[in-house]
């Protein structure tokens, strides 16, 4: 049966997913780029790119880009046992602060098991759910995101963004504290300086136990309800 190049160009988008040329959860080329690769009109690759939405294989958001559809999708995350989770958070706003590079130095060095003068990347941002916000940080070693950037960050959560790496997210573990507010978190938080904070430390981990990133997140204790799971 003849196949139209359209079928053909979705087919091989669809092997580079599987062979994860094209990362879960991340920006893919624009149009023009996929134009450019396949040799094949705008009309041909937006055929290919709507057969692979069809398939619930990609995502297209529009003034942003088309993504690989997350393998661990938010409702994915609501079924996992044994995660601590804000049920008040909903579909908030997400607002980047910084992200920048810098060096590890020891202490990173050692809990990523990476060169003290390796980079690493750190992330900043502040989530906006009516009365509700949380401010986050995400440190990840550059070497097992070598492809990430701004766009991909403002698309996906962090257990997406850290099943981005090069060694794929496995498994997580989580610390719950009550502190008070310190100057950095009030840089970002809309607060009273002498409200607390819940302080949830997350760590992920790769199958082989090896640390591929760490988040910390704040959110006001009297407006956070979390939900644990173990079911």
């Amino acid at each position: 049966m003849k196949q139209y190049l359209f079928e053909t160009i979705s087919d091989e988008i669809e092997t580079r997913i599987q062979r994860s040329e094209f990362k879960s959860g991340m920006l893919m080329p624009s149009e023009a780029e996929l134009q450019q690769l396949f040799g094949a009109s705008r009309t041909t690759i937006r055929k290919a790119l709507d057969n692979l939405v069809a398939k619930e294989l990609i995502i297209k958001k529009n003034g942003v880009g088309v993504y690989v559809k997350p393998q661990i999708s938010s409702q994915n995350i609501l079924e996992m046992t044994g995660v601590m989770k804000n049920n008040n958070l909903g579909n908030a706003a997400k607002q980047i602060k910084e992200f920048h590079l810098r060096k590890a130095d020891k202490y990173y060095g050692e809990l990523f098991d990476i060169s003290d003068n390796a980079l690493l990347y750190t992330i900043k941002h502040v989530y906006q759910e009516k009365q509700n916000q949380v401010y986050e940080t995400i440190i990840l070693p550059q070497q097992l995101y070598p492809t990430l950037n701004l766009t991909d960050i403002q698309m996906v959560n962090t257990i997406e963004l850290v099943n981005s790496a090069k060694e794929s997210f496995y498994g997580m573990q989580q610390d719950l504290q009550l502190v008070s507010m310190a100057p950095t978190q009030a840089k970002y938080l809309d607060l009273e300086e002498d409200v607390l904070l819940f302080k949830l430390s997350s760590q992920y981990y790769a199958e082989n136990h090896k640390v591929i990133g760490i988040s910390n997140r704040y959110e006001p204790a009297d407006t956070t309800e979390f939900n644990i799971d173990f079911n």
